[in-house]
């Protein structure tokens, strides 16, 4: 018998314990990579969920807008920013974490600021914490598709949102570059209610261009279209709005 610690083992056990370490020094590089791989995923949905948490009880005790763009809340939002951009590079579950990201980063906060606001208009001061708030979060999620490097060509669109030509896609980076674009667009749309006459249309002209390039990824989704027809308003006695809606 052979004694370790408290226990007692049998000759065959001791083989048998020789053999598992054994096996534990030769799995193949890609079995490890494999479980590396997974151990990571796992930890990223976590630290993913947790900040996520932590923006909702802390946003759900603001009682004024203000209160939305407290150091501590916007530095729980740049973190969970920060997750996601760290971990783009073979993350199956990326469409998803940009979901999450958005969400609780991004669109939540306009939201909440709405929800929050007393008065019909923005003051001073909550307009120019939100303007802050969307150009931060544009030219993040503009950083995010920068580092994809989706390989998209948006040449073959017109303003209808038709292709001519093929695309030269990356299928995997599709799906996220899409999202990308349409947040790219809501983040623009949302600028309107601060612009100036002399500024609305060109904010409106960069909206509906981001949609235009999403659909260029993915002309079968309906929600650009939706979109674009809240964009176009009247223009041409509403039938342009009627024939995206039609496409949505």
């Amino acid at each position: 018998m052979w004694i370790t610690g408290s226990t007692t083992l049998s000759f065959s056990s001791k083989i048998i314990i020789a053999k598992f370490q054994h096996c534990k020094t030769t799995f193949p590089p890609e079995y490890v990579k494999g479980r590396e791989c997974k151990q990571n995923l796992t930890q990223f949905f976590r630290a993913l969920n947790e900040y996520s948490n932590r923006i909702d009880e802390t946003s759900n005790k603001c009682h004024k807008v203000e209160d939305l763009f407290l150091p501590t809340l916007v530095g729980l939002r740049t973190k969970l920013q920060d997750i996601l951009k760290t971990n783009l590079e073979d993350n199956q579950y990326l469409s998803g974490a940009l979901d999450i990201t958005w969400r609780k980063a991004s669109y939540e906060v306009i939201h909440l600021a709405k929800n929050l606001r007393k008065n019909p208009t923005w003051t001073q001061t909550q307009a120019s914490l939100i303007k802050s708030h969307l150009t931060q979060s544009f030219g993040y999620f503009q950083n995010i598709l920068n580092l994809l490097d989706s390989n998209l060509d948006f040449q073959h669109q017109n303003e209808y949102g038709f292709l001519r030509g093929s695309l030269n896609k990356s299928k995997a980076k599709a799906k996220p570059a899409f999202k990308i674009l349409v947040f790219l667009g809501d983040l623009t749309r949302y600028q309107l209610e601060f612009c100036d006459s002399q500024n609305k249309e060109h904010v409106t002209r960069l909206s509906k261009k981001f949609y235009q390039m999403s659909l260029s990824v993915d002309p079968r989704h309906g929600q650009p279209f939706n979109q674009l027809a809240a964009l176009s308003g009247s223009q041409c006695y509403g039938l342009i709005a009627v024939y995206y809606y039609l496409r949505w």
